[in-house]
Parts: structure tokens; C-alpha cells; sequence
């Protein structure tokens, strides 16, 4: 007989957790309600609460949403209104749809940040684990209005790195457009006057010609190619082992890997400095923390940074261990702790690789460009001087 885990408020009005044997999920139901509980949720053990949901919200609304919140009830309007008036205003059917939910769960007594918490396909984990720290120590509107500005800062970096790889991307692009246009369309129209002629032809041009006329015949073979590589890219990095050592490359890729590297390091020293002030263990912090890195090689370092952490060790001692870690890095954490005040000098190392980000994203097109520019303008160019080579070579003999 199937288990069900289920979560419920029970007849104290508690929260509760835990797993019922039924032939199916209406029995299951039938069951907990017959107990005089309240069913939250209820899923098939194997499967996944829909509180482990990723969230797919924009950091831009996320942030919106948080500064709206704070902004009334600093203002002295009660939490059930603030989410109501604010289902009334949202036109994201899937935001509103939660904004109704957690207002009818707060009128059932029910937690802010637990009601959130049961929406997290909307609302982050860390934001809910702020949310209820702010309920704990009865600054929840300041707690709303810390992580407004928390997400307003990181959907700021975030753009910045967009925009940087954007232009890149395009002219990149481009070139490859006009490369293929070059060899499929162009190139080939020459091997006909070069056999009417009768020229003899160069090795370069003879590979260039052959090449051309491969790329134009076998087109569909090479665009089934580029599909099953782009794929086997995309189950390869999901993969446990094989987005780790995707990611660990990307990381060593000059200037890109250093903007790669310092986002990660800015995103984690803001969220753990956030989360030590708000009052959260160290250990709950850093679980919530890894999940915020998206760089998968860095997260399985934070693995053993996290093993070495329950057992005892400061953090600047697990931190010194990873090479990835700069040693300024290591040292502002190791001041912290021993001054009492990490979550203010990771909130420091926080707005220094921020800063590094902004640096090294502003050179990244100086770089680039021309790069990419001098790399077509010799493909093309090397392309052109092979096809008209027998021709000058022609020229010269007459």
C-alpha cells in the first residue's frame, strides 16, 4: 500500500509533518480530515511537496513585491490587507494566485513565511527563511524591505552580466551567419569558372572549394549535428558529475570566468551575510546559501565546506581549503569572526566583488569585439584569397 507525506495543521492549531499508508490520496485525505486536521498538502512518497517547487519568479518581481509589502505595513496597514490589495493590482495569474493563498492561510493562523513557504514555486527559499526570521523578532516589515533591496541588488548584477554577453553573442552570431551565407551560396559559384578555365588549383583552394561543396549538399547533416551536440551539451551539464566539470571550465575561460567567479562569490557573501543577521544558525545558513550559487563545481566545494562547518571548524578554516576561493576572501571572513562582525565584512566582500564585477564587465566588450572582428576578417578574408589565388595566378601568366 502507497505512503503519502503530507503536511497539515493539526487540532492545537501546529503545523505538522509526517507519512500515511492509504490505497489512494482521496483515502489519504479521508483519513487526515477524519482526525480533524487541516491538509496543506499531500503527495505520494517518491514524489516532491510542491514547497521543494523551484522558483521561477523574476528577481525584478520578487523585489517589487518586497518593497510593496514593507512599504504598507510600515505605513500601518495589517498583512491580510497588504496581500489583498495586492492580488487586486497583480496580473501574473500564477503571483496572484499565490497572494490568495497565503492570505487565506494567514486568516487561518498560519505563518507568513510558512504560507510562502507552501508557494515556493513563486517565492524563494530565502526569502521565506527571512520572512519568518523577521516574524521571530517582530520586524517583519524591516525583514520585507532588507531582502527589497537584497534582490533589487542582485537583479542589478544580473543584468549587468545579460547585457555584457549580449552584444558578444550577436556579432558572434553574425559572423558564423556570414561565414555559412560565404561558403554555401558564394563560394561554390567559383569551382564552375575555375573548371571552364580550366586553372590549375592550389591545395588551399582545392580544401576551400571541397569544403564549400560539402557544407552546401550535406547541409541537413550538419545542422542534425549542431542539434544532437547541442543536446548531448544539455544532458551532459545535467548530469551530477558533468555540470561540475562543465562549470568547472567555464570558471577558467579568461575575463568571462573571473566575472563567472565573482558574481558566485559576491551572491554568496551577501545572502550569508544577510541570513547571520537576521539570526540564522550557520549551518542552515550555508545550506540555504549553496542553493543561491548557481556555478555547480562551486556548490560541490561547499559540500565539504559545509561538513567541515558541522563538525566544528570556523568557516575562514573550510574556506582556506577551496582554491577557488581568493585569500583576501578567506582573510575578510577570518577578521570577521575573530572581531564578532562576519556578517558585516562578508557584506564587505560582497560590495568588492560587486565592484569587480562592474570592472571587468566593462572591459569585456573592449576585448571582445575586436576580437571577433579581427577573427572574421581573417576567416573571410583567408576564404576570399583562396578562391582568387588561380586567378591572379592566371593573371600572371598571361
Amino acid at each position: 500500500m502507497p505512503q503519502y507525506n503530507y503536511t497539515v495543521i493539526n487540532r492545537s492549531g501546529k503545523r505538522q509533518r509526517s507519512t500515511v499508508e492509504a490505497s489512494s490520496e482521496d483515502a489519504a485525505i479521508e483519513i487526515l480530515q477524519s482526525k480533524g486536521m487541516y491538509i496543506i498538502d499531500i503527495v505520494e512518497e517518491g514524489l516532491s511537496f510542491s514547497s521543494s517547487k523551484k522558483c521561477k519568479t523574476k528577481l525584478s518581481d520578487i523585489s517589487v513585491f518586497a518593497r510593496q509589502v514593507s512599504t504598507m505595513m510600515a505605513s500601518g496597514v495589517s498583512i491580510i490587507t497588504t496581500f489583498e490589495a495586492l492580488e487586486d493590482q497583480n496580473d501574473d495569474k500564477r503571483f496572484r494566485a499565490a497572494l490568495r493563498d497565503i492570505k487565506s492561510k494567514v486568516q487561518k493562523g498560519i505563518s507568513v513565511s510558512e504560507a510562502m513557504r507552501d508557494n515556493s514555486a513563486v517565492f524563494p527559499p530565502l526569502l521565506c527563511t527571512m520572512i519568518e526570521a523577521g516574524e521571530m523578532t517582530g520586524d517583519l516589515d524591516k525583514a520585507f524591505d532588507r531582502m527589497a533591496a537584497y534582490y533589487d541588488k542582485e537583479n542589478k548584477m544580473r543584468q549587468k552580466i545579460v547585457n555584457a554577453t549580449i552584444y558578444p553573442s550577436i556579432l558572434a552570431g553574425v559572423s558564423a551567419l556570414a561565414i555559412t551565407a560565404l561558403m554555401i551560396f558564394a563560394i561554390p559559384q567559383f569551382l564552375g569558372v575555375f573548371q571552364e578555365m580550366q586553372i590549375p588549383l592550389p591545395g588551399i583552394t582545392k580544401f576551400v572549394l571541397g569544403l564549400a561543396g560539402g557544407m552546401k549538399t550535406y547541409w541537413y547533416l550538419i545542422v542534425l549535428a549542431v542539434a544532437l551536440i547541442s543536446s548531448g551539451y544539455k544532458m551532459y551539464y545535467k548530469s551530477p558529475n558533468g555540470g561540475v566539470a562543465i562549470d568547472k571550465v567555464k570558471l577558467r575561460i579568461p575575463v568571462i570566468g573571473d566575472i563567472l567567479a565573482f558574481a558566485a562569490l559576491a551572491r554568496f557573501s551577501r545572502t550569508l551575510s544577510a541570513l547571520i543577521e537576521a539570526g540564522v544558525s550557520m549551518i542552515s545558513a550555508l545550506e540555504i546559501t549553496k542553493n543561491v550559487v548557481v556555478n555547480k563545481y562551486m556548490m560541490k566545494n561547499m559540500d565539504g565546506m559545509l561538513d567541515g562547518i558541522k563538525s566544528g571548524e570556523p568557516l575562514s578554516e573550510n574556506l582556506g581549503g577551496i582554491n577557488i576561493i581568493p585569500k583576501i576572501f578567506t582573510v575578510m571572513v577570518r577578521t570577521g569572526e575573530d572581531s564578532g562582525r562576519l556578517d558585516y565584512m562578508l557584506l564587505k566582500a560582497a560590495e568588492m566583488y560587486e565592484n569587480e564585477v562592474d570592472v571587468k564587465v566593462g572591459r569585456i566588450n573592449t576585448i571582445i569585439e575586436p576580437v571577433i572582428i579581427v577573427f572574421l576578417a581573417i576567416v573571410l578574408g583567408g576564404i576570399m584569397a583562396s578562391v582568387m589565388l588561380p586567378m591572379f595566378t592566371l593573371y600572371g601568366n598571361m
